[in-house]
């Protein structure tokens, strides 16, 4: 009988489900690393950093104004990135994108949330049935010198002729841009003449605050004033960024309207002072006044806040309709029989306090007259004189009329025609009031 061999151990099946588990591991494996590559170069950081969450953001302080400049700063930003392409695309049609292209597709990104966040900042200037790109290109329109072009480069689509054609302007208008502007540029005129406009008609209460945070009285007048004022700053810092730098306040202004003849330097100065009430400021406010009379171009008073009257009944100044003001001039009016007018100035007589309240009556005036313009600027205007008293009582007989002209007639240029209209007004009151009595008395039995 042979001896039988030994009896081997068949391993196939255990080698087969050994292999097929190994195989299952690689594969897992495999799949790990793939998504962590994927997550890795997700997260990675890229070569030009895209603007990121925290650079467009929105500071919660402040005005729809200042929020509104923010987001075009930000957004002129990323598209000067893409000067030769006039802009990021918003998508881009590859199965492998480069880390520039990535960083594209980012910038369009907050492009368009930018361009989202300006309807409700400002939804009459952004209408709610626009498009993000109109909104845009409303914003960054308004650039001095190269909106325009940029504007038209942001309303076309990218790779058309028409949209080729925009970015050509654009480069044109940039170098355009870089040349330094003169004090005869046209552009630098016109913010010139704007604030000068504004700050002559404002003349006795004098250039506004610096703003305050929170400001006390955001829809005050000196508050809109100083808002206006701040816009022409900042265009003169798009106009020529070399020259007027980014910066708050009204500094800018302060170096372009120094150069104006005459009173700029004073102007410049009473502009960098900043608190209204110190002495210093008073003392320069005067001197600019002066400059002006004396340059004929304003009649000289005494420093008032006509956008404050200092009246002791409030509720005068407070009035809304032209009727309402009508009988409040009339009051003020039959206060002063011998001028109609008050004056204060040249009357050695007067004391203090009568000379504080004659000044109030005058600023309550001035102001009323103001506010014409605002209740009725198809009737009134928006200029700081009696203009627009003289408009409200030129139809009312003869008496109206008289009173008119003396409202037009300035005291100083015309120094000889104001008594004989102050006698004619007197007349036409005198003789109105003799033809009320006769009515009376032959209403009256």
């Amino acid at each position: 009988m042979g001896i039988r061999p030994k009896k081997t151990q068949r391993r196939k099946p255990r080698l087969a489900i050994q292999r097929a588990i190994e195989n299952l591991g690689i594969a897992l494996t495999s799949g790990a690393i793939a998504l962590g590559a994927v997550v890795i170069l997700s997260h990675s950081k890229p070569s030009r950093s895209p603007a990121s969450d925290s650079e467009i953001q929105v500071p919660n302080h402040g005005d729809a104004a200042k929020k509104i400049n923010v987001i075009r700063e930000k957004a002129h930003k990323i598209l000067r990135n893409y000067l030769a392409t006039g802009g990021p695309r918003p998508s881009i049609t590859k199965d492998q994108l480069s880390q520039k292209e990535r960083d594209e597709i980012v910038d369009a990104a907050h492009l368009h949330r930018l361009a989202k966040k300006l309807h409700s900042l400002d939804p009459k200037q952004f209408p709610k049935g626009d498009s993000w790109r109109n909104h845009l290109s409303t914003l960054l329109g308004e650039i001095s010198g190269t909106g325009p072009a940029l504007s038209r480069v942001i309303r076309h689509r990218h790779g058309t002729t028409a949209h080729n054609e925009a970015i050509q302007a654009w480069h044109e208008a940039i170098e355009q841009s870089h040349r330094p502007i003169t004090e005869s540029d046209p552009r630098a005129l016109a913010i010139r003449d704007a604030a000068l406009a504004l700050l002559i008609e404002r003349r006795n209460a004098g250039p506004p605050q610096p703003r305050s945070v929170p400001d006390p009285a955001p829809d005050s007048p000196d508050a809109r004033d100083r808002k206006e004022l701040e816009t022409l700053n900042w265009k003169l810092n798009l106009l020529d960024p070399q020259t007027y730098h980014w910066i708050g306040g009204l500094e800018n202004l302060a170096r372009l309207l120094e150069t104006v003849p005459g009173h700029g330097e004073v102007l410049a100065k009473l502009i960098r002072t900043p608190h209204r009430r110190s002495h210093e400021f008073r003392t320069i406010h005067e001197k600019w006044l002066n400059q002006l009379e004396s340059m004929g171009i304003v009649q000289y008073e005494d420093p008032a806040d006509y956008y404050q009257p200092r009246d002791a009944r409030p509720s005068r100044a407070g009035a809304s309709d032209p009727s309402e003001i009508k009988l409040i001039v009339k009051e003020i009016v039959a206060t002063y029989p011998d001028s109609a007018i008050p004056i204060w100035n040249g009357n050695p007589k007067l004391g203090p306090e009568e000379r504080k309240d004659i000044r109030s009556d005058y600023s309550l005036l001035f102001h009323l007259s103001l506010k014409l313009g605002k209740i009725d600027p198809s009737r009134f205007i928006k200029k700081a004189s009696f203009e627009n008293l003289a408009r409200l009582f030129e139809n009312d007989g003869p008496e109206g009329e008289a009173l008119a002209a003396l409202f037009r007639t300035n005291r100083i240029t015309e120094a000889k025609q104001f008594p004989e209209r102050v006698r004619s007004w007197q007349e036409a009151r005198d003789a109105q009031k003799t033809l009320d009595c006769l009515e009376n008395r032959i209403v009256t039995p």
